[in-house]
């Protein structure tokens, strides 16, 4: 059964973004989002915003209604990406405000997709408990991205903070079972 969740805030508040129910896709919680976006104010509008493991797109859709330029959605999680799909069509996302690439996370930064898209902003909700997050800061500790400012990584649990190639550990938020810690550009 399929669950909705709404846009917290700018052009598209209040609409309803549809996630796949009953299934290991988590949507990021809208007290999560609304904290997140606080923070990174100012940062948002004019972007190119880039959404790993966006599962129906809660996350990008929100930097698209703060006045992202284009966010990029990473995902391959099938009813994930038919509800993300959905969703950009009932928001009437122009289609040159975003791109979907249905590709595994890691193949798509291996293959050199972050530095194509030249995304400025980076937000990543990986599933937690496996070793997705540790395999996503082992890449951006090996990687720097020129154009990146800010790193915005969503866990479960404590989380071993380090710099992240030209990126530095500025904060850790906590909302219950979640964490969300910011990596921005040092210097």
């Amino acid at each position: 059964m399929a669950m909705h969740i709404r846009v917290i805030a700018g052009e598209l508040r209040g609409r309803r973004l549809l996630y796949p129910g009953g299934r290991s896709v988590r949507p990021t919680m809208e007290r999560t989002r609304a904290s997140v976006f606080s923070t990174l104010q100012g940062r948002i509008r004019g972007a190119v915003f880039a959404d790993l493991f966006s599962a129906a797109g809660a996350v990008g859709i929100e930097a698209l209604s703060q006045g992202a330029a284009l966010v990029h959605f990473v995902e391959n999680d099938g009813p994930a990406l038919d509800c993300l799909r959905r969703n950009l069509e009932a928001c009437r996302v122009p289609a040159g405000k975003h791109s979907i690439h249905e590709a595994d996370v890691f193949s798509f930064l291996e293959r050199g997709g972050l530095s194509a898209a030249a995304a400025e902003v980076v937000y990543a909700d990986p599933p937690y408990g496996g070793d997705e997050i540790a395999r996503l800061l082992s890449h951006f500790e090996r990687t720097a991205y020129g154009q990146l400012s800010v790193l915005v990584v969503e866990h479960g649990g404590a989380l071993e903070t380090r710099k992240l190639g030209g990126l530095e550990a500025v904060r850790t938020r906590r909302f219950g079972e979640t964490s969300v810690t910011y990596w921005e550009r040092s210097g």
